[in-house]
């Protein structure tokens, strides 16, 4: 019972961390139209994320209130954006400086096991991969 606890408070602690290079920074809560996010910035860098549950919401949606309430609190331009419906990165323009480089996505390589069979705890099959 008592790991399970431990568990569920790790859980939810991690639920509003900020992400890779925003360790440490403060976050901002705000709100716009009934969307609650988390708001680091970090140099010309900037993440937001979503701490509320909406239903079907489209993440172009998110995008849009995360940039407005990106631009009221650091009164930067937001060039691009990067993430999903949960958490948005964000590059920002500040007093005429060029924005930083969007992020280059490495590809997912997706791989299947097919007719795969054990003798003596040797493994054997067919690996198909694919981008």
């Amino acid at each position: 019972m008592r790991i399970l606890l431990v568990m569920t408070c790790a859980f939810l602690m991690g639920c509003d961390t900020g992400g890779p290079g925003f360790y440490g920074v403060d976050a901002v809560e705000r709100s716009y139209d009934g969307t609650t996010f988390s708001i680091r910035v970090r140099g010309n860098l900037a993440e937001a994320t979503r701490t509320n549950f909406e239903w079907g919401s489209d993440f172009r949606e998110i995008w849009a209130k995360a940039g407005a309430l990106t631009i009221h609190e650091t009164g930067c331009k937001v060039a691009w954006y990067d993430g999903d419906g949960s958490v948005v990165r964000m590059g920002l323009s500040c007093n005429g400086q060029p924005p930083p480089m969007k992020p280059v996505k490495t590809p997912t390589l997706y791989c299947d096991l097919d007719n795969v069979t054990e003798r003596n705890g040797t493994y054997s099959g067919r690996v198909e991969c694919e981008l």
